[in-house]
């Protein structure tokens, strides 16, 4: 198969050269370079050529979607509609099942709400890297996890407090079967002042997962409170039920890498410690707490949780990007 590329930029050649024609059979890999950076327009344009070049254009084109509050059951790309799934009268015979089998990626924005039997058709027919769960513009994060991949990602955030007397809390669904990683987002405001009693609820743990990634981020949204007044009511304070999962799943093998956990206050926690050695103090709070729920729980020695918490790993943004690479860090961390 022959595709005219044409040039552009080449000035007073263009005169001359009108378009070059490439034999994508015997150069596969040129052609493969120029519809990786080839735009959504072009892309769209290909799909006419030839059914090969539709269906690597479709496959690019779907490679990230995306489900939202307001259409549940339709498929969007990460950059738009996807050609071969609308409108969405057409879907049987553009071949949806074919569209979709290319999907890697797929972004739920705010609760889904598709009927089951979307839910199941879609099922049959992705075969996902990941599902990251996001915040909706108009809604809070999804509390389910309806799709299947061996990553999730999460992105919650503390949510205002509605009254004195209860916490913030970050909402953090099941982690369903079949996941491997989970990575959790965690937003706060260091502003508020009810961090220190500021609650993560508890998530199920599925047999297959054996990493958990938590990723803290700052985002300022109001002016400094005094924080005086406020103090950690609970253990361990806004990461009580955190520091109880990992107790419960360090035994089982599951490990767990903390991001940005230096950025939190000690005194979030219900610990001593600030300045300088702020970070110091937070892992040395978590590993102790954690130790300690082991030899409590799981009757070890007070030698053997000590070496299994110097398992938990404690990152930077920095330090665990060149650890799993800048494409990864983006879907981890960047919603």
């Amino acid at each position: 198969m022959a595709v005219a590329i044409l040039p552009s930029g080449l000035g007073p050649l263009t005169d001359s050269i009108s378009s070059v024609s490439l034999d994508s059979s015997a150069y596969p890999h040129i052609l493969e370079t120029v519809l990786i950076y080839a735009s959504r327009e072009a892309l769209i344009s290909l799909r006419g050529v030839s059914h090969a070049l539709r269906d690597r254009a479709d496959a690019l084109l779907s490679d990230h979607i995306l489900f939202t509050s307001y259409s549940p059951t339709d498929v969007f790309g990460k950059q738009g509609r996807i050609p071969g799934l609308w409108p969405a009268s057409v879907w049987a015979t553009e071949g949806e099942a074919r569209v979709l089998s290319y999907a890697r990626i797929a972004d739920i924005l705010g609760p889904f709400s598709a009927p089951s039997s979307r839910t199941s058709q879609l099922a049959s027919v992705l075969n996902l890297d990941a599902v990251r769960l996001r915040h909706h513009p108009a809604g809070p994060v999804s509390s389910v996890c309806p799709l299947h991949a061996p990553l999730l990602v999460t992105f919650t955030t503390f949510a205002d407090v509605a009254s004195w007397d209860h916490p913030a809390v970050a909402e953090v669904g099941p982690v369903p079967d079949g996941v491997e990683v989970f990575v959790l987002n965690l937003r706060y405001d260091p502003g508020r002042s009810w961090m220190p009693q500021a609650h993560v609820p508890p998530f199920a743990r599925p047999r297959s997962l054996k990493r958990i990634v938590i990723v803290f981020t700052e985002k300022t949204t109001h002016q400094e409170e005094e924080v005086w007044f406020r103090r950690a009511s609970k253990p361990m304070g806004l990461l009580n039920s955190i520091v109880l999962g990992m107790t419960m799943a360090l035994p089982r093998g599951v490990e767990y890498t903390l991001v940005d956990a230096e950025t939190l206050r000690p005194e979030w926690l219900g610990t001593e410690g600030g300045g300088e050695g702020a970070a110091g103090a937070i892992e040395r709070a978590i590993k102790g707490s954690v130790a300690a729920g082991l030899v409590k729980w799981e009757r070890w020695s007070e030698e053997v949780a000590a070496e299994a918490v110097g398992a938990i790993a404690f990152r930077t943004r920095t330090e665990y990007r060149a650890e799993v690479g800048e494409e990864a860090f983006r879907l981890h961390t960047i919603e």
